[in-house]
């Protein structure tokens, strides 16, 4: 960045200006551990990377305390393993633990897709329609990583329209687990149009108050993502 005088400043790195972003809205703990987090979701922190202390503490500018208090709280979350001569880490993603989360996934978005089809309203299936629109959209204008957001929203929705904050609460910690699996799965060819076209079953269903359809074309969607994504990291 070039200040008015001609000097340049240097940009904060990603993990400063997510600090910036939380730093005094609470206790510096929580805000170190919420700027970790995050870090580790959008990927600025990857597998394997060390979570030093004094490192952190330098970077935020605060004492090593907190950071501690945050690390351990990660650990905890199984966000960050210990290794020996290394410390605490960031956790890689093994295969096991992707079946494990979309097997949930899957059985997640069966349940929302069913009470969906039994309860939801005209303006939360009108919802619904637009955020597949918002998804085809962004296809065709190849953006794969909005795509993924809009695909989360659009989950998020189905639970919302299934009326259950249960639902809605669980399914935005899977989505949190998903954000660390990497590349996403709309990177593979014909998976946007597939997954918008496996969206527009479920939808017709849902508007028709089929349950048991919604249910099951739901969980088969899911279960074609995980295909997908085990695919790619097999890749």
């Amino acid at each position: 960045m070039r200040l008015p005088n001609g000097d340049r400043t240097e940009e904060p790195s990603p993990l400063r200006a997510l600090w910036q972003t939380h730093t005094g809205s609470g206790a510096v703990a929580d805000a170190a551990y919420a700027t970790l987090r995050q870090a580790i979701l959008l990927g600025h922190l990857r597998p394997g990377d060390r979570l030093a202390e004094e490192q952190l503490a330098r970077e935020f500018g605060v004492s090593r305390t907190p950071i501690r208090e945050a690390i351990f709280r990660l650990e905890a979350e199984h966000f960050a393993i210990r290794q020996v001569r290394r410390g605490l880490v960031v956790r890689g993603i093994p295969e096991e633990q992707v079946l494990e989360v979309f097997t949930v996934w899957a059985a997640l978005d069966q349940l929302a897709a069913r009470i969906a089809a039994e309860q939801a309203t005209s303006p939360e299936r009108a919802r619904l329609h637009w955020i597949n629109e918002q998804i085809e959209m962004t296809s065709e204008q190849g953006g794969s990583g909005s795509i993924r957001d809009l695909t989360m929203q659009f989950h998020e929705a189905l639970c919302e329209a299934a009326h259950s904050s249960t639902l809605l609460q669980i399914i935005r910690q899977i989505h949190d687990s998903a954000r660390r699996f990497g590349e996403t799965t709309f990177s593979l060819p014909g998976r946007p149009k597939a997954a918008i076209v496996e969206h527009r079953a479920i939808l017709e269903a849902i508007d028709q108050g089929d349950a048991d359809t919604a249910g099951r074309l739901a969980a088969e969607h899911i279960t074609r993502a995980r295909d997908a994504r085990i695919a790619l990291m097999r890749r």
